[in-house]
């Protein structure tokens, strides 16, 4: 993104989109569970938050990999990966 302003120079800006969990099941991959309606990827910045719509928070169990470019819980909020379940942050 570019901003300017009058007789000012132009600087370029980074914009990170998010991707909010809305949670109205508790399943990662359900593409319904997501702002976008797009389970998260390795570019993906997600947010889950203290009050999810659906009151479910993220609870995975099913033996997935769960991929992020970075992850931001919350206070308060709640995210269980499961014993054979991966999570992948591909941020720094």
């Amino acid at each position: 993104m570019t901003v300017c302003g009058y007789n000012q120079t132009p600087v370029l800006c980074d914009v990170f989109i998010s991707d909010y969990w809305t949670g109205y099941t508790s399943i990662w991959d359900d593409p319904g569970n997501w702002f976008s309606g797009v389970v998260p990827d390795s570019n993906s910045f997600v947010i889950i938050p203290v009050n999810p719509a659906g009151n479910h928070y993220p609870v995975s169990s099913e033996g997935i990999t769960m991929h992020c470019k970075a992850l931001q819980l919350e206070e308060g909020a709640l995210f269980t990966v499961g014993i054979n379940d991966t999570l992948t942050i591909h941020g720094n």
